[in-house]
């Protein structure tokens, strides 16, 4: 189910079949769908069409994801953008949360991802996930730490 706000999404990815395949889950779900192949491109669609949300690869030719979304970041400081990441970019997920991303998911994904990110980009669900290496660990849009953090054992 799609949260309600969310109407137009824009989908940025330099591999088409991957971008096919999401704009294919976003429109299977009632959204109209704007499309850009790099972040240049990105951009200028943001500012064109304003989209509710991006979803936006977050390695790029021409321009990366990261610079994008300070772009974006800087047309629109409201802008929900989740990054879409593989499997030990942690450091980039984290640059990425620092400069306004709302989430990120994780390649190749799933509808379930897709539909479940829109939500949480709205508010509609807690964000409480640790990324596939047990290493980062993201609450509400900010990254903790994955182990507690112990007392100091001291006397006195």
């Amino acid at each position: 189910m799609i949260a309600t706000g969310i109407r137009k999404v824009m989908v940025v990815d330099d591999d088409s079949s991957m971008r096919n395949d999401c704009k294919q889950i976003l429109v299977e779900n009632g959204l109209d769908v704007a499309e850009a192949v790099n972040g240049i491109e990105a951009v200028s669609v943001y500012s064109d069409v304003r989209p509710d949300m991006v979803f936006m690869k977050i390695t790029m030719p021409d321009m990366d994801s990261l610079t994008a979304l300070q772009e974006i970041m800087a047309i629109d400081s409201n802008a929900k953008v989740a990054v879409a990441v593989v499997k030990g970019q942690q450091a980039s997920v984290l640059v990425a949360l620092k400069l306004g991303a709302v989430d990120f998911v994780i390649k190749p994904f799933c509808q379930e991802q897709i539909l479940c990110a829109i939500d949480r980009a709205l508010g509609l669900a807690q964000i409480d996930r640790r990324d596939p290496s047990g290493e980062l660990k993201i609450r509400n849009g900010r990254a903790v730490s994955p182990r507690p953090v112990m007392p100091h054992a001291g006397g006195g």
